[in-house]
């Protein structure tokens, strides 16, 4: 239950940046992002990042995902009736998880 929406991410092929367990479920060919049969996915068998990405992240060529953290995030959580009361937890972006979002032009769209 806890891989759920790192599995349901790779089988709309968009995989989550950083997710070394499930994102060879997904490859290019031609340019197009396709599903990768699960029997043809082998562990830890990582496709490399975008050259664009490992450029503005500051990575080596070639670089594949282990080359940072899953960049999945649990902003808030609802816990309702807790100890008679409703209780949301909120919580901000790690530090990682902010620069890279920054460095990729990704915040505006997220928040």
């Amino acid at each position: 239950r806890y891989h759920f929406v790192r599995v349901y991410a790779s089988s709309q092929i968009c995989s989550i940046l950083g997710d070394m367990m499930y994102s060879n479920r997904m490859n290019t060919v031609l340019g197009v992002p396709v599903k990768v049969q699960i029997e043809h996915c082998h562990a830890f068998d990582l496709p490399p990042l975008p050259d664009k990405m490992t450029k503005t992240l500051n990575l080596p060529n070639g670089s594949n995902c282990s080359m940072m953290p899953t960049m999945l995030h649990l902003r808030s959580i609802f816990l309702p009736s807790f100890k008679g009361e409703d209780l949301t937890i909120v919580a901000g972006l790690p530090h990682h998880f902010q620069w890279t979002a920054e460095k990729l032009k990704l915040l505006d769209c997220a928040l």
